[in-house]
Formats: structure tokens, C-alpha cells, sequence
């Protein structure tokens, strides 16, 4: 990190090469962090414990789905949001999910 900000504040790295350094981190090494964390914690011991909790995440998912569906029809939404607030109760905090494994 060091190295990069002296870089940048030196010069020599633009802008560019910045905004792929940081494209690359998000959307390559931070996933395959969190999937090289992830998989040494599976064992012949817990890997019956995958079904279940496969089915609580698909349940939780449909519940927010549901809820969605509940708030729109219940709620005031604007017309041209009425498919935006049930993907974003559906998809619940799913999309900070990467952040969130990495701190375990």
C-alpha cells in the first residue's frame, strides 16, 4: 500500500492503472480470498451440515422475496420502482457479503 501511494503520488501510476488495480482486487482476489477461507472449513465432520444451512439461506431469501412483494402491494411505491423494492428486499444484505467473510 505503500508503495502504491508513493507511486501515485509521484506519478507513475495514472489514474487508469489505478481504477484496474482496484477492479481486479474487487472483483478477483477478494473472492478468491474468500473462497480459499471457505473451503478448508469443510471436513467429512460438518459437510452434512451443508443441506441445511443451503436451506435456511434459500429460505431467508424467499422471505425477504415475500416481504417485498407484501410492501409493494401495502406500501406506496412508484410504479416504475415496483420490480426495484422486491429484488432489494429479495437480495436482503447479500451485497456486501464479500466484506463481511473476509473479516471472519
Amino acid at each position: 500500500m505503500v508503495a502504491g501511494y508513493l507511486f501515485s503520488r509521484n506519478g507513475l501510476l495514472p489514474p487508469a492503472v489505478t481504477r484496474a488495480a482496484s477492479s481486479i482486487t474487487m472483483n478477483f482476489s477478494m473472492p478468491a480470498l474468500v473462497f480459499a477461507s471457505i473451503v478448508p472449513a469443510f471436513a467429512s465432520e460438518n459437510i452434512s451440515a451443508l443441506g441445511p444451512l443451503s436451506l435456511l439461506a434459500f429460505i431467508y431469501v424467499m422471505m425477504g422475496l415475500v416481504f417485498g412483494l407484501v410492501i409493494r402491494e401495502v406500501c406506496y411505491v412508484p410504479r416504475n420502482f415496483w420490480q426495484g423494492i422486491v429484488v432489494a428486499t429479495a437480495m436482503s444484505n447479500w451485497g456486501n457479503l464479500r466484506e463481511n467473510l473476509v473479516v471472519l
